[in-house]
């Protein structure tokens, strides 16, 4: 049985927990051993378990898997690297996912309900949040969080640490360039240039 340990013991970590221990569908395959984060102290828990050490003192054993729990893709992006570097090895988290034919999920964390459409691919360390709808032929790169009940139409091209705050909705054929930030219940119907903050229905630029 495999030993899953949560990377981070914050506000998300504690929803990947929720999700994780909720799982009965892979609870016979795993087991939810602790938390990993930098405020470890001996014998400190966090939701009655373990953490288990920093993440800079971790060592991974060869029976242990990673899930991160940490919502900013840059910090979360050299979190991961260090770890992997020591050995550490992440899965993807897909409970109650439904999948289109010939789509790719990565090692990404996926929320209750999402949905993703036929010959999509979404790259590794996202964090896609619960009811999530994604349409078909889209590509997501990486360490991306996008929050709950966003709506991505098809053919959309989004790429490395973008942040798509909750219910924003993405019109087919967008284009999202890396490190972009999309704002709460945004209407984004033109493509969105690297760096860029937009807000608003329709959104506009504001950065």
């Amino acid at each position: 049985m495999l030993k899953v340990i949560i990377v981070g013991a914050g506000g998300l970590a504690s929803e990947v927990c929720s999700q994780l221990l909720g799982d009965y569908a892979n609870c016979r395959d795993w087991i939810v051993e602790g938390f990993i984060d930098d405020r470890y102290q001996p014998g400190s828990q966090y939701l009655d378990l373990p953490i288990l050490s920093s993440i800079k003192d971790h060592q991974p054993q060869p029976d242990s898997r990673y899930v991160i729990g940490i919502a900013v893709p840059h910090i979360k992006k050299n979190i991961i690297d260090a770890l992997e570097q020591k050995g550490a090895e992440f899965i993807p988290i897909c409970t109650r996912v439904t999948k289109g034919i010939h789509t790719s999920l990565g090692k990404t964390f996926y929320g209750l309900g999402a949905a993703i459409g036929t010959n999509s691919v979404i790259g590794d360390y996202n964090y896609i949040e619960s009811e999530v709808l994604i349409g078909h032929d889209v590509q997501i790169g990486r360490y991306c969080h996008i929050g709950p009940r966003t709506f991505i139409a098809g053919d959309v091209r989004i790429g490395d640490f973008v942040i798509i705050h909750g219910t924003a909705s993405i019109a087919r054929g967008v284009q999202i360039g890396s490190n972009a930030v999309i704002g709460l219940g945004a209407v984004v119907m033109r493509d969105v240039p690297e760096n860029a903050v937009v807000i608003g229905n329709p959104a506009k630029q504001i950065k």
